[in-house]
């Protein structure tokens, strides 16, 4: 059966895209003390001077019909990573957004999310845009030439022309399988500058008792450790040894100092124990037994992450039991919760639940967020997790999170995915810095 590549320009197939973007926001001053019910947050003012790109919203346009009913082309933009449109045609399908008549727009920026456990489909995949109409004119913006992880993928777009209909074309046998698509372009946003910090948890979410604090006056050996975690039958990062290797970076005690009333754990170019980078990392486990662990609460830093082409900084909580097998003893991923990662390619930090047999769960936020420090919160709950960033809530993730307490890990690390994440370590520079004003976290009473 023949099924056409593109809609009738009578009759075309569309939906309403409703995802908007969200382009300034208040921040929340919330005192704390050791125990406490939350009062209602003050307002603190905010500097437009960071330049991030601003999403583009427009009517969803698509090869009809689908596989089957539910899985229509709006789905990639409903904003489920849940969600997948399917088309019915193997080959040739498509799905994309038309911008508003005499809005041509330059793309810089394309976020998208694979079919779960089916990235491998869209290898060979195009995004394009066209100045012409929906089914005419499209020059390419960016092909997927290696399968996506599960989660949202976020790529650059390097081309000067502007357009007003953009789509993603997936490869023959494909059936366009595409979980979610957000196109992206130059835009002057609110990124928040706190000119007081923030603290504590947020607003009409309960009382709370603060559990662990480091201000980093000074670097408290009964809290932390230099190195990574050991203990409590976890094998894990144990095998990395004392300091230890991991990724492509060897971890020096050296490189993780006290400067300035912060924490500074600086990672740089330099070969050490067979590899080419050194950096540090500082954990609340001790060498054989846990000094904290918390499941459930909220978690936070203030912290300015440095950025090379290759890093990750982290702020963290790792479980340190057994790795889980499945019934045939084959090993899963281990536990883990990010509470703010910054990957080297830079301008996203992002909070992802990590479970053994199941995807990853991620929420990420675009901004400039290296220039300055910024507090960044997680409320940790057993059927959900939310980032606040300077008081500000910026979106949650609602499946397969973390059930087990975990110690709090500090670190950095070099490696090299060709710029999905940790970026091109090729064009790494430094040494760099990244600076921890102090950590906090509470229990709810």
């Amino acid at each position: 059966m023949f099924f056409p590549l593109f809609p009738s320009p009578t009759s075309p197939n569309r939906v309403a895209a409703t995802s908007l973007l969200a382009i300034g926001a208040l921040l929340a001053l919330n005192a704390c003390s050791e125990k406490q019910d939350t009062p209602a947050p003050a307002p603190i003012a905010v500097t437009a001077d960071a330049v991030v790109p601003e999403k583009l919203t427009g009517t969803a346009f698509g090869t009809s019909p689908a596989y089957n009913p539910g899985y229509e082309f709006g789905k990639a933009f409903d904003g489920s990573l849940t969600t997948f449109f399917d088309a019915a045609p193997g080959s040739g399908g498509y799905v994309g957004l038309e911008l508003p008549a005499g809005q041509s727009k330059k793309v810089v920026q394309i976020r998208f999310a694979s079919r779960e456990w089916l990235g491998s489909r869209m290898v060979g995949g195009k995004f394009q845009g066209s100045s012409t109409s929906a089914t005419s004119g499209y020059a390419d913006l960016h092909t997927i030439t290696s399968a996506p992880g599960n989660g949202w993928q976020t790529i650059s777009v390097n081309n000067s022309n502007a357009y007003r209909w953009l789509r993603y074309v997936g490869p023959d046998g494909s059936h366009c399988n595409i979980a979610e698509l957000e196109f992206y372009t130059e835009g002057t946003t609110t990124t928040p500058t706190p000119t007081d910090a923030v603290s504590g948890p947020p607003a009409g979410t309960g009382s709370w008792t603060k559990s662990f604090e480091d201000n980093f006056d000074s670097f408290d050996a009964g809290k932390w450790t230099k190195g990574w975690p050991c203990g409590n039958g976890n094998d894990a990062l144990c095998t990395y040894g004392d300091p230890g290797v991991r990724q492509k970076t060897y971890y020096s005690p050296d490189n993780v100092y006290m400067a300035d009333g912060k924490l500074h754990i600086r990672t740089e170019r330099k070969a050490q124990g067979g590899q080419a980078f050194t950096s540090g990392a500082i954990t609340t486990a001790g060498k054989t037994t846990s000094r904290f662990q918390q499941k459930y609460g909220y978690f936070e830093v203030r912290m300015k992450p440095a950025s090379s082409p290759g890093n990750d900084p982290d702020f963290w909580a790792f479980p340190l039991s057994k790795q889980a097998v499945d019934a045939n003893g084959n090993p899963g991923q281990y536990k883990e919760l990010d509470f703010a990662e910054f990957g080297g390619r830079g301008g996203v930090v992002a909070m992802t639940s990590h479970m053994p047999f199941k995807p990853n769960q991620s929420f990420s936020k675009t901004g400039d967020w290296t220039s300055d420090f910024h507090t960044y919160g997680v409320l940790w709950e057993a059927s959900k997790a939310t980032l606040y960033i300077d008081g500000v809530e910026q979106g949650s993730i609602t499946r397969d999170i973390v059930d087990e307490q975990g110690v709090l890990i500090l670190s950095d690390e070099v490696d090299d995915d060709n710029g999905s994440w940790f970026g091109d370590n090729a064009g790494f520079t430094g040494p760099i810095v990244t600076q921890v004003d102090w950590v906090r976290v509470w229990r709810k009473n």
